[in-house]
């Protein structure tokens, strides 16, 4: 079969298992991704960032996936510290711990010229350790909640990042923040082996 046929088919096939996506998309524990054999995923995703959309009734779901080619551990320390994200990913502008372990973030979302699009909200964060890490939406003008996962490859020395950005917010600037996070964590990880 030919190369863009099996494109072809291919985002038919994934159109039709990502259309199940709903507002509850980031607590929801059947993500595709999760279903697929490891060499599947791994081939689908290649050796970039993979991004996916899905908009319902205002509220958009984005993922970014890619292969790190480092193991979880040493991803893990890179996305389960919020508090490091300005450092790390140049879209988190502002991250400040407040009472508890509440935070209030401040995302770049979208700047063209002089037209710059923020996303400003209060989270907590929730972890399942070296797998799950999520910025669970509390409160703010833009309803968001960012979570990562994990999926540790076979091979031992990889990683399948998935970055998910959920909520009320611009479908372009979530696709922009989710593909430079997932990107940027990637870098880091993969230079400081």
């Amino acid at each position: 079969m030919k190369p863009y046929f099996q494109h072809i088919i291919f985002f038919f096939a994934f159109s039709f298992c990502f259309s199940g996506f709903s507002k509850g998309a980031a607590d929801d524990p059947s993500f595709f991704w999760r279903a697929m054999y490891q060499d599947a995923l791994v081939n689908l995703i290649g050796d970039r960032e993979m991004l996916f959309s899905d908009q319902r009734a205002g509220h958009n779901t984005v993922m970014a996936l890619t292969v790190v080619h480092a193991p979880p551990e040493d991803v893990w320390p890179l996305i389960g510290d919020f508090k490091k994200y300005p450092k790390l990913i140049h879209e988190f502008i502002e991250v400040k711990p407040e009472k508890g372990e509440t935070a209030h973030l401040r995302l770049q979302g979208l700047k063209a010229g002089p037209v710059s699009m923020a996303i400003d909200y209060y989270a907590k964060p929730e972890t399942l350790p070296h797998s799950r890490f999520t910025l669970k939406y509390l409160k703010g003008k833009t309803k968001a909640q960012i979570s990562w996962e994990l999926i540790p490859l076979q091979d031992g020395k990889s990683t399948v990042l998935v970055f998910i950005l959920s909520g009320t917010l611009a479908q372009a600037a979530a696709l922009a923040v989710a593909g430079s996070a997932a990107r940027q964590i990637k870098t880091a990880a993969e230079t400081e082996k």
